[in-house]
Formats: C-alpha cells, structure tokens, sequence
C-alpha cells in the first residue's frame, strides 16, 4: 500500500527532479558506471539527487486554496487512506498534479 501511495508523488518528487538535473547536466552520462552487471551511479550525482528531492520535500505545492509542504500533503494522503479503509470517509481522492 505504501507503494501505491508513493506513486501519487513520484512524477511531481522524482521524476522531475531527476529530469531537472540532466537538463541542467549536472548528471551526465559519465556519472553512470557498468560493475559487475549493475549500473552505478556517481557519489556526486547521488548527493545532487538526494539533496534535490529531499528539498522538494520542504518546498510548498497549491492544492487548491491551500498552499502546503510536499511533506504534508504525502502525510495527509496517507491519513486519507486511513480514514477511508476505516469507514470513516466514503471516498479517497488521490492526488494529481500536472506538468
């Protein structure tokens, strides 16, 4: 279920973030490596992604009228499901956002 809530989040957290850092080159082809039959990425290129989205996490997103930390919002999805897999909403609406 974790999984699932994830997915809600991934495309607006990850995945733009990872876009946003190869646009900008700051991950390039030469941070990944080939070992042993892994794919491997460069410390540097991990730190920039890590710390990219672990800001996004803190930054703010609109939802609606309101205006709320990424962090928040992932928190209040998941006390959504809770209360919906409780009986005590008749409806969960996942989150959506567009690019």
């Amino acid at each position: 279920m974790v999984l699932d809530l994830m997915e809600e989040f991934r495309q607006q957290i990850v995945d733009k973030s990872v876009m946003a850092l190869v646009a900008k080159r700051v991950v390039t082809q030469s941070d990944f490596t080939m070992q042993e039959g892994l794919c491997k990425l460069s410390n540097s290129a991990r730190k920039a992604l890590i710390t990219d989205i672990l800001e996004k996490f803190e930054s703010y997103v609109r939802v609606g009228e309101i205006k709320m930390r990424w962090s928040d919002l992932i928190l209040h999805q998941a006390r959504n499901i809770a209360k919906y897999l409780r009986g005590e909403i008749a409806k969960y609406e996942g989150f959506y956002l567009r690019w």
